[in-house]
């Protein structure tokens, strides 16, 4: 598979999908209609004889009361695409009556204009895999027959009652409520009656919101699950997500994606983890406790994003069209240690604090030695750590740090303690291969007398620093890359000319679609 911009898709290899291809056209049991024009006929064929068809993406003009079929059909996809529903179709309601053998169903984004699933659906004894993706309807028809359910999906949809009969659904190992709405007289005890339930996705899910109560019925139940092994959840109340820190055996999970977004603030979940639940993922946004002690995460979280945490409102430089947030934060001691231990992952986006305050005691207690990747985003400071906390993140394999509008020094000169004029020369980060700095207006320096040791780095970058003038003498294997444009390396300034002789051969001219770098920015940056 190849990943792709979208978080919630990969792509197929040519190889594969040409592989895939072959074996479907020996298969007469599968046919696919995906994408074809089937407004002016019904494909009565492939139903009659095919066990499994897809019509993904194909444009349909109605369908027929009662197709005939074949009796063992056991897989039917019907699913549009979001760019190609074009064609606003209604199922009638005895649509289903001689599917009994159907054991995977997939009607998602094509029944834009129904309001009611066919009543024939609650036939289908046999269904094992159930998928109802961006529906907007009043009712579904009961699910207490489908007792060999085992996955079931009502992503992105707005249902305004909540289907009668879930609580049958013994077999169910896959229940997916992600950013649903509506769920009227949803029972609360349901989930704790779901007792395989082996994956629970309820991130940006309406159900937690709905009342103080219901939330904690639902965190209860969750709690009570002991096959749970991968769990998302969104969280707009403060309590209900420390309740759920208390009650949930968070180290049992093999993956879980947490969502907070206290104070009223609403923020989109980031994507970077989206539809991998099996990595450890927090995000927090908006937050703003007394002190950083206060934030609170699983204690086996690989990755942390922290976004929206201020000081204090004066600290910041706004513009006409930003919100304020009206609740002040300061400093404390630093996060809990025991909360940073396992992360592999750290991002900080908009915070106002220096990355040492940040994490001042995990790094005296020596709880940051898995860090892997480090990205800091929209700082508003104007350095960013010192030398001491850098030098002790030696697994770090990843530093970005972009969009930091006042940021004018990477790592600040340090004067030590004894009052000595000896200053630590050497940053040695042995498993760094990427180091990207990016949109930083006001930057000149990255830092002052020091010299970066990093003999498995690949790639350096700098765009958008209008400012630097200065770039430190980095020494790395001869298979590195700088990244640049070609005036800004030329009007750099060197103590040392010979520096510059050093890394010329390392300098790439910056390219938008260099395979290696293009991956590496994102879509939002870009050289100039």
């Amino acid at each position: 598979m190849k990943e792709v911009e979208n978080a919630d898709h990969v792509g197929m290899h040519d190889l594969v999908r040409d592989l895939a291809i072959q074996i479907m056209r020996k298969d007469l049991n599968f046919i696919s209609k995906a994408g074809m024009d089937l407004s002016r006929k019904w494909p009565e064929e492939a139903f009659a004889k095919a066990r499994k068809i897809s019509m993904v993406d194909a444009h349909l003009e109605a369908f027929p009361n009662i197709p005939s079929c074949n009796p063992n059909l056991s897989t039917l996809l019907l699913g549009h695409s979001e760019i190609h529903y074009q064609k606003r179709v209604t199922i009638p309601m005895s649509f289903f009556s001689k599917m009994l053998a159907l054991q995977v169903l997939d009607i998602s984004y094509i029944v834009t204009d129904m309001k009611e699933l066919p009543e024939s659906l609650s036939e289908l004894v046999g269904l094992r895999a159930l998928f109802l993706v961006c529906l907007s309807l009043k009712k579904i028809p009961s699910l207490a027959k489908l007792k060999e359910l085992q996955m079931l999906s009502f992503r992105n949809s707005t249902i305004d009652e909540a289907p009668a009969g879930m609580e049958a659904l013994v077999n169910l190992r896959l229940l997916n409520l992600e950013e649903t709405e509506g769920f009227k007289d949803f029972n609360p005890d349901l989930i704790s009656k779901l007792s395989l339930l082996q994956q629970l996705n309820m991130l940006s899910c309406d159900i937690l919101s709905k009342s103080s109560r219901i939330a904690a019925s639902c965190i209860e139940g969750i709690a009570s699950l002991k096959c749970l092994t991968n769990l998302s959840m969104s969280f707009d109340d403060l309590g209900n997500y420390l309740m759920a820190l208390k009650l949930i055996q968070w180290n049992k999970l093999k993956g879980f994606y947490i969502h907070v977004w206290p104070n009223g603030w609403w923020t989109n979940p980031p994507t970077t983890c989206r539809g991998n639940y099996n990595k450890k993922f927090v995000s927090i946004n908006a937050f703003s406790p007394t002190k950083f002690s206060d934030i609170q995460i699983p204690s086996n979280s690989q990755e942390l994003w922290l976004q929206v945490v201020y000081r204090t409102l004066e600290d910041l430089e706004w513009k006409e069209d930003t919100t304020k947030d009206e609740v002040h934060l300061l400093p404390g001691n630093g996060l809990d240690p025991r909360t940073l231990a396992s992360l592999e992952n750290l991002t900080l986006k908009y915070f106002n604090f220096e990355f040492d305050v940040f994490c001042r005691e995990s790094l005296q207690k020596d709880c940051l030695t898995s860090l892997k990747n480090l990205i800091i985003d929209g700082f508003w400071l104007k350095n960013l750590s010192s030398f001491n906390t850098l030098q002790q993140l030696k697994n770090l394999e990843v530093f970005k740090v972009l969009s930091c509008v006042l940021m004018e020094e990477i790592i600040k000169e340090e004067v030590p303690s004894d009052g000595s004029t000896e200053v630590t020369s050497e940053i040695v980060l042995p498993k760094l291969h990427t180091l990207i700095f990016g949109l930083l207006p006001k930057l000149h320096c990255i830092s002052s007398n020091m010299t970066w040791i990093c003999d498995s780095l690949k790639v350096v970058a700098v765009f958008d620093c209008p400012e630097l003038e200065q770039f430190p003498l980095i020494q790395f294997p001869t298979s590195g890359i700088i990244y640049g444009t070609s005036e800004w390396w030329e009007r750099l300034q060197w103590e040392n000319p010979m520096t510059k002789d050093i890394l010329q051969s390392h300098f790439r001219v910056a390219n938008a679609t260099d395979a290696e770098l293009c991956p590496l920015l994102g879509s939002n940056y870009s050289f100039c």
